[in-house]
């Protein structure tokens, strides 16, 4: 595992929300280590400026560890750290 998820990753998003199921389920299938806080409407609104500085898009999932809250980029990295079958 990379020193980029040694630490905790905090995942902020509702869990009824497709995407942050999807991220929720691929960081479970890494064996990546996370928290997960509800945020999104009505709860909190991704619009303040306190989850803008997290994710200047306003939208969930993010990850609040991270410079980028993409999923794409965190599962392409994550992928590309994982052992193949081979190396296990």
């Amino acid at each position: 595992m990379n020193e980029g998820f040694s630490r905790m990753l905090k995942i902020l998003g509702w869990v009824t929300s497709i995407n942050v199921r999807k991220m929720l389920w691929a960081l479970d299938e890494l064996g990546i280590a996370y928290e997960r806080e509800d945020w999104s409407m009505p709860l909190h609104d991704p619009k303040v400026p306190a989850f803008l500085a997290l994710n200047s898009n306003g939208q969930v999932p993010c990850l609040s560890m991270m410079t980028s809250c993409s999923r794409r980029a965190l599962l392409s990295r994550a992928i590309s750290t994982r052992p193949t079958t081979r190396e296990r």
